[in-house]
């Protein structure tokens, strides 16, 4: 330290870094190797001048002794699931910061978690239009009347955020935080590119500094895809439109859908599987039960797309009325389709000419069209159906893959699905058809008959890349828009080192 250093003084401003000591609020003035402003307010911006004086009164007023901050939470969201448990209520239980909260309480719409979550229109270049009122989807949040139809796209925004998953013999410990708490541990599933950026790497290759592609958010359609002109939407049914839309087929096959979406502008797409699983995870921690269908309904395919704008965030359906999750209508029902539907996922599919192992599928990690993708190995078989009695849940990106099928319409996830890997030798599909893609909702095989087999977790693996010859002959599922925004370096990087007998190291750095 200079002999003849005799303090320090820190000046706080809210409108721009100080000019001198005088402009802003004098918060500190003393000899201090640290210190720390409390009472700020969250995701507002502090700028602070640090003036260093000596014995005479001789400040130092340098530019470089200047820094931003901006506060933000630092909860830590968990739960944990006893797989060992067949109730779907209790099997569930709230950790860390959660464990303040109650299942379904409106005080989760305060959190961080949820706070971001908002309905916008959305522009083919993705850029948000205006945002809409929460509670009114026909009004911008300042009361203005809006147009849903034919335009700017309806879309719900969820922020980004890091998962980590542990799993301890029959417990399975999730948690999330806004910040990415570990290197390996805590990813951003559903929101990143799976390539790794090298920064630099050490001349003898042992060292390599990188980091994750990520997007700050992804939007999802807030109704299933309607088909007009030769483009999909999500869109709002308007008064005037309802009769010449009822006459149009909106539900198309997977590629025609796939690259409908992807004409629309860089970044959009179909739901990922990824996607789905970010909402998976949110409707856990917001209900704290794994059978979605008690607390949402059985949600029954949707007939006019916007029928439940002035509904808020979150509907439950009665009787034969579909349901609406986070700004999503019909979210896995999609179109009504004789009472029961479906929503096709992009990121999950299997291949039926597999001769060496029909147990194996496919799945993306990442959410990019150019991500690779990894083989699972599917325990029940190349062909299984019941009622979802364990997922993998061994890791964010795969969790809600149905592993095991022995439990019922009250147990476990109490969710219906059908998996078929293997193309079928008797029938003519075996020329024709060879990848099937992944549905969420009614599968259209099996004994699914009835949408009160349904909910959040029936993740199917069953229809078919159809061709074109077929459109007249096939009922498809629904599909719903994606976005994602540029990725981008976050606020982090990771350090592999490699410390010999095939084993590495991995740290986080922080800035």
């Amino acid at each position: 330290m200079d002999t003849d250093f005799a303090g320090l003084i820190i000046v706080r401003s809210q409108d721009g870094f100080p000019r001198d000591r005088f402009d802003g609020v004098q918060i500190f003035d003393g000899i201090a190797a640290s210190y720390m402003d409390e009472g700020l307010t969250n995701y507002q911006d502090y700028f602070y001048r640090i003036f260093t004086y000596d014995y005479d009164q001789n400040y130092n007023d340098h530019l470089s002794q200047r820094i931003k901050g901006r506060p933000e939470e630092t909860y830590v969201y968990g739960f944990t699931i006893d797989l060992s448990n067949p109730n779907p209520d209790t099997s569930v239980k709230y950790t860390h910061d959660a464990e303040y909260f109650s299942p379904g309480a409106t005080s989760w719409q305060d959190t961080w978690l949820f706070r971001g979550i908002r309905p916008v229109l959305l522009n083919t270049n993705g850029q948000v239009v205006v945002e809409l009122d929460k509670n009114d989807f026909s009004k911008d949040v300042n009361g203005n009347p809006v147009v849903l139809f034919g335009g700017h796209n309806v879309m719900i925004e969820f922020p980004k955020f890091y998962t980590a998953v542990k799993r301890e013999h029959d417990l399975v410990h999730v948690t999330v935080s806004r910040k990415k708490l570990d290197a390996r541990e805590y990813n951003a599933t559903g929101f990143f590119r799976n390539t790794e950026q090298i920064i630099r790497t050490s001349e003898d290759s042992r060292v390599t500094e990188y980091y994750v592609p990520e997007a700050d958010a992804f939007y999802l359609a807030a109704y299933p895809s309607t088909y007009y002109n030769n483009t999909l939407g999500s869109w709002s049914w308007s008064y005037n439109k309802v009769a010449e839309l009822s006459n149009i087929v909106h539900n198309l096959r997977f590629l025609r859908a796939q690259g409908l979406a992807r004409n629309i502008g860089n970044g959009y797409g179909l739901m990922h599987f990824q996607q789905y699983q970010v909402i998976a995870l949110l409707y856990l921690f917001w209900f704290k039960s794994l059978d979605s269908q008690s607390k949402l309904g059985a949600g029954i395919g949707l007939t006019v797309p916007g029928s439940l704008n002035q509904k808020g965030m979150l509907t439950t359906s009665v009787g034969d009325s579909p349901n609406k999750l986070f700004g999503m209508e019909g979210f896995w029902s999609g179109f009504n389709n004789n009472t029961v539907g479906s929503t096709w996922l992009d990121g999950l599919l299997s291949r039926g000419n597999n001769p060496i192992s029909p147990h194996e599928y496919l799945v993306q990690t990442g959410i990019h069209i150019d991500d690779p993708t990894y083989v699972m190995r599917a325990p029940e078989g190349q062909e299984f159906s019941g009622f979802v009695s364990s997922m993998m849940a061994d890791k964010s990106s795969t969790f809600f893959l149905p592993r095991f099928t022995e439990g019922s319409g009250t147990t476990y996830y109490s969710d219906y699905v059908y998996w078929r890997l293997q193309k079928n030798t008797n029938t003519w599909d075996y020329d024709v058809l060879n990848t099937r893609r992944a549905s969420l909702g009614y599968s259209g095989g099996g004994n699914m008959s009835s949408q009160d087999l349904l909910g959040i977790f029936s993740v199917n693996l069953y229809q078919f890349d159809y061709i074109e010859a077929l459109d007249d002959n096939i009922t498809y599922p629904s599909s719903r828009l994606c976005f994602v925004p540029a990725y981008k370096q976050s606020d982090y990087t990771i350090t592999r080192t490699f410390i010999g007998g095939g084993q590495y190291e991995w740290t986080l750095n922080t800035f």
